[in-house]
C-alpha cells in the first residue's frame, strides 16, 4: 500500500511525537509499504524571520510571501526541516531522501489569486511522480518540503 504523510511544523517540535512518527514510518516502510513524507515547517519558518528582523504577515491563515519570505522559507523548509527528517530516519536505519516539490519537477504550481495578493503563495496543478517512485524501488522514504516550482521558474 502507498501511503503520503503530512508532519505539520508544530507536530516536529515535540520531539517525542516526532520519534513516534518517524519510527511509525519506518514500520510502514518495514512492512512492505511504500511511503511519502510532506512536511511543513511554519513554526520554524516564523522563528528564523524572527531571527532575521523580518516581519510575517497572514490574510485568511495564509502566509503572505514576498521573495525575501520565500526566500527564507526556502532555506527553513528545503534546509533544516527537510534533512532534520531525513536524518530522523536515517538514525533508524530507513535511508530517506530529502526534497523540494521544485525538484526534478515533482510539483508545478500557478500562483495562487487571491485578493490581497499573497506573493509566491501557489497552488500544486501538475505533477510527475517518477522521482517517488525511483525512491520506492530502491526502499527509501522521498521526504518533500512543500515548495513547488512554476511554469515561469519561480
Amino acid at each position: 500500500m502507498k501511503y503520503v504523510v503530512k508532519l505539520g511544523g508544530a507536530g516536529l517540535e515535540v520531539p517525542e511525537l516526532l520519534q513516534g512518527c518517524v519510527r511509525a514510518i519506518t514500520d510502514l516502510v518495514r512492512g512492505g509499504h511504500q511511503v511519502a513524507v510532506v512536511h511543513g515547517g511554519g513554526v520554524q519558518l516564523t522563528r528564523m524571520m524572527e531571527r532575521l528582523g523580518a516581519k510575517s504577515e497572514f490574510v485568511n491563515g495564509l502566509r503572505v510571501t514576498d521573495s525575501e519570505t520565500r526566500n527564507i522559507a526556502l532555506m527553513v523548509f528545503a534546509g533544516k526541516v527537510n534533512k532534520g527528517l531525513v536524518a530522523s530516519l536515517g538514525a533508524l536505519g530507513q535511508p530517506a531522501v530529502g526534497m523540494t516539490g521544485g525538484d526534478g519537477l515533482l510539483f508545478r504550481a500557478r500562483k495562487k489569486r487571491t485578493a490581497p495578493d499573497l506573493g509566491f503563495v501557489g497552488e500544486i496543478v501538475a505533477s510527475d511522480p517518477r522521482w517517488i517512485e525511483a525512491i520506492w524501488k530502491l526502499n527509501g522514504v522521498p521526504v518533500i518540503a512543500h515548495i513547488a516550482l512554476g511554469f515561469d521558474g519561480e
